[in-house]
């Protein structure tokens, strides 16, 4: 969770730093297709929420063009696992991931 939270904050310090310094900046990544994975060991309205607040903040912040997918959660993949071996195990994140994938490499 911390390390989502870094995140969160280096993206809205990018913005306000934009906003202040030089309005007609753009950033190199705007407009530019992104794709989130989230993993989470725990509950799927957690890293649900996780999904959509960084996606917000992506689109807000940077102006970037999130894929969607064409299954649930649409705004990227949910994958689940605490450890590494778990996530790899989850195939229908796996089969979302490549997906995802084929969408950005379009």
């Amino acid at each position: 969770m911390h390390a989502f939270m870094a995140l969160i904050e280096r993206i809205g310090a990018l913005y306000h730093c934009k906003l202040e310094a030089n309005p007609y900046f753009h950033l190199p990544l705007e407009g530019k297709p992104f794709g989130l994975v989230v993993v989470s060991a725990g509950s799927g309205r957690q890293a649900l929420e996780a999904l959509k607040e960084i996606a917000f903040q992506i689109i807000h912040c940077w102006h970037m063009k999130p894929v969607i997918t064409d299954s649930y959660p649409y705004l990227g993949v949910l994958a689940k696992g605490e450890k590494v071996g778990e996530v790899l195990e989850d195939q229908k994140a796996a089969e979302q991931l490549t997906e995802l994938i084929k969408k950005l490499m379009m």
